[in-house]
Formats: structure tokens, sequence, C-alpha cells
């Protein structure tokens, strides 16, 4: 790595948005402080006018140093998803995970993690999407 060092960066949100006229605040935000380590936070129940809800949204941020190279990894999950009833999902969850080798400091290599990142149970307009 570099001698001016390594600052990590992160930041995972389960949900956000504007529907309509309508502002669905952050929330379950996380943010990976510059130094690594980890961050989590975690909402529970909302509720939009009956037209936008979901259990349970979960996120967390995580930073580590393993010699030559840095991981981060950002993680959102939504529980018990449901827009409108046009779009249903008992679970949602991305895992972006990003390697910094001192080779591409400046250019990390961003992937999602395939084993990590799903949808399960999804439901798109009445059809069952596999």
């Amino acid at each position: 790595m570099s001698n001016r060092g390594f600052l990590y960066h992160a930041y995972a949100l389960g949900v956000s948005g504007r529907l309509h006229d309508k502002f669905v605040e952050p929330q379950a935000a996380s943010a990976l402080p510059p130094a690594g380590g980890f961050s989590s936070a975690k909402w529970s129940n909302y509720q939009l006018d009956r037209f936008f809800t979901y259990d349970e949204a979960a996120t967390s941020t995580n930073g580590a140093d393993h010699g030559d190279s840095h991981r981060v990894v950002a993680t959102a999950e939504v529980q018990k998803f449901n827009l409108g009833d046009v779009m249903k999902a008992d679970k949602i969850r991305v895992e972006l995970v990003a390697n910094h080798t001192k080779d591409t400091e400046d250019h990390p290599r961003f992937f999602l993690d395939p084993r990590e990142t799903l949808f399960e149970e999804l439901i798109i307009a009445d059809e069952k999407i596999t």
C-alpha cells in the first residue's frame, strides 16, 4: 500500500427512496469508519400508507487488512418486502465486496457475492420469479 495509508469506505442502506410524492427516509444505514472495523444497523416493521411494507431491514459494513490487500464488504437485507402487492419477496439480500490490493489501490475490484446476493420467494405481478 502507499505511504499515505489506507482509508476504508463503505456504506450500506436497507431501504430508501421516493414513491410518487412520498419519501421513504433512509433506514438501517450503516457506514464503515475510515479505520475499518464493523458497523451495523437494523430497522423493523415499516409501513408507508399500507402501500409499502417490510418486516425488517438490516445492514452491515466491515473492512479488514490482509497484509498486502484490504477487503471491504457492504451487506443489506430486507425481510418480507411488499411494494403495493405488485412486488413481494420473503428476503432480498445484496452483498457488495471491494478488494483493494497494492497494485489496484486506486481502482479496486468490486463484485456482488453470488453466494450472498439473492431473492427468496420473489413475486412480481403475481408471477413467481425463479
